[in-house]
């Protein structure tokens, strides 16, 4: 069956004995070290969807340059010097939508990889990462995007962006992530 995954990343993909002993829930693309070595720091201001992908297509095998994955997703500015109505109006669509990283993502492939965009809502409950393993062991390179406005802490200044990363593995308690490099618990988390 043609799958359209490079017979490496599904290889790799698959897992291990080891794996298949904790009920499917640990894949990982890269190790720690690798994730170190290979990921991508932010290559510029609201452009954290472009490195994302820069790391995806890393991970397939495709080497893209920065500026091309850049202007293919279509990062959204902010007009800093601008006047305060242009200014908050270029605030509001700094970045980039999870459509604009699927779509950009296929063009710079030439349609070699696909995007699909999962929202989670309305709201449910997910075991996150039994579900991200799954996708990690059929050759898919995940990328997360989160509303850092939800859940604050009390006292800290609310962010005025949403966040992507790849995510580059996941064992039955935690999710990997580049850019920056981090782990986080969310064994069954809500999604709204």
């Amino acid at each position: 069956m043609e799958t359209g995954v490079p017979e490496a990343v599904e290889r790799e993909s698959r897992g291990t004995a080891e794996e298949e002993e904790d009920n499917g829930s640990s894949a990982m693309i890269w190790s720690l070290e690798e994730a170190n070595e290979k990921q991508t720091s932010q290559i510029g201001a609201s452009a954290c969807g472009a490195t994302a992908v820069i790391d995806v297509l890393q991970a397939l095998g495709f080497n893209v340059a920065a500026q091309v994955v850049d202007r293919c997703v279509r990062t959204n500015l902010r007009k800093n010097e601008a006047l305060l109505p242009e200014y908050l109006l270029s605030r509001s669509v700094a970045g980039t939508t999870s459509a604009q990283l699927v779509a950009g993502v296929e063009r710079l492939t030439g349609g070699v990889v696909v995007g699909r965009l999962f929202c989670l809502y309305p709201e449910r409950q997910v075991d996150l990462c039994r579900w991200l393993c799954q996708w990690i062991r059929k050759g898919a390179v995940p990328v997360a995007t989160m509303n850092m406005q939800v859940g604050v802490p009390p006292g800290e200044e609310i962010p005025d962006a949403w966040h992507h990363q790849m995510v580059f593995g996941v064992a039955p308690d935690t999710v990997y992530m580049t850019n920056p490099l981090e782990a986080g618990e969310p064994l069954w988390v809500w999604f709204s």
